[in-house]
């Protein structure tokens, strides 16, 4: 089984990392062709020479997320190299562009004319894939309702991590003190992982024994390195962007890891890249109360749910999984357990090798 991965893709993004090393472990062969997140007539002809000149080497055509400007000129490539006889479309979208401008971000007006536009370039990318590659069925659910597309054509399959950098290391624990480091990573903006409940809660435990190590930079990072200053808060390191390479060996070494806790309608649908890598890194997570999180964590077993938005209940969460060191391990065991047998490259590998394969029997 071969595949031709093309559209836009960035290699160090991690849903790549994910495809690329699920396809790996199950033997699939692929060729990759990046292309720019607009189209023009020179990357078009790459596109379409791309295709060429796999003619006779290409069974299932993968189309990467973010390829939504793009995907009708590469059906149309597609038509020019095969006509009628063409391999079918896998679609990866774990964005909706129209959800994202139209609802999220707000950019735009709902009944406005680039609202309509955001949903057709949905629309017609959801229409020509023959499956339609989703992270969760809350997600699923929204591409079903609002672009009105068949449930038979979805499938969901989970994130998981990278493995070649997350993966369990010697734990920490035996040399700490009665302190408990608590870390983030991710983006420091308004909204994004709704940081800005994190810092209350580190106003609030800045008696307790408790360390927030953040990383990651963003426009709020100067804001919080503002309000550190002004109050005197001894108990959070604001320690800046870190390279993808270097995350997992950093989280590592804290003893619980806070998830997002966001409020957009998207964040509510899916589950964080940031929550997979934290189970494949054998850590215990706190993390905000979606649906889309409940499709795969239980509460207390797999993870511990904070209220979204709710600085003081993520406060006694974390003073929760401080004071009572079984739960914290029995949480770290089971997370674990469950990334190992669900989410691991050779688990998600076997489900994308099923999607093919079910495509190419008929």
């Amino acid at each position: 089984m071969k595949l031709c991965i093309i559209g836009f893709i960035e290699t160090d993004y991690e849903t790549n990392w994910r495809l690329f090393k699920a396809l790996d472990a199950v033997g699939i062969q692929y060729k990759i062709h990046p292309m720019p997140v607009s189209i023009s007539a020179a990357s078009f002809r790459k596109a379409y020479n791309f295709l060429k000149e796999n003619r006779d080497n290409c069974d299932i055509i993968w189309i990467s997320s973010f390829s939504h400007r793009i995907f009708f000129y590469l059906y149309l490539a597609r038509f020019m190299v095969w006509f009628f006889q063409a391999p079918q479309i896998v679609y990866e979208s774990i964005i909706s562009i129209y959800g994202t401008r139209v609802f999220d971000r707000k950019l735009v007006r709902v009944l406005g004319p680039r609202a309509l536009y955001y949903y057709v370039l949905d629309y017609v990318a959801c229409r020509l894939s023959y499956r339609i590659i989703i992270d969760t069925n809350a997600h699923a659910y929204f591409f079903k309702k609002t672009l009105q597309i068949r449930p038979s054509k979805i499938r969901r399959v989970f994130a998981g991590a990278n493995k070649e950098f997350f993966y369990t290391r010697e734990t920490t624990e035996k040399k700490r003190r009665e302190e408990l480091i608590v870390g983030f990573h991710g983006k420091l903006i308004p909204g994004m992982m709704v940081t800005e409940y994190i810092m209350e809660a580190v106003k609030i435990l800045r008696n307790e024994s408790v360390k927030f190590m953040i990383y990651g930079k963003g426009s709020l990072f100067k804001t919080y390195e503002k309000i550190i200053k002004e109050e005197n808060l001894t108990n959070i390191v604001l320690a800046g962007q870190i390279p993808y390479e270097s995350v997992a060996e950093t989280i590592s070494k804290s003893d619980v890891l806070l998830g997002a806790f966001v409020t957009t309608p998207k964040a509510l649908r899916v589950i964080p890249i940031k929550i997979f890598e934290g189970l494949a890194v054998a850590r215990p997570i706190i993390i905000g109360d979606p649906k889309a999180a409940r499709e795969l964590l239980d509460d207390r077993i797999h993870c511990l749910y904070a209220k979204i938005a709710d600085s003081v209940d993520l406060a006694e969460k974390i003073m929760l999984l401080k004071n009572n060191h079984d739960l914290r391990a029995s949480i770290t065991r089971n997370g674990y357990d469950l990334y190992s047998s669900v989410l691991s490259h050779e688990k998600i590998g076997r489900q994308f090798k099923e999607i093919f394969e079910e495509l190419l029997i008929k």
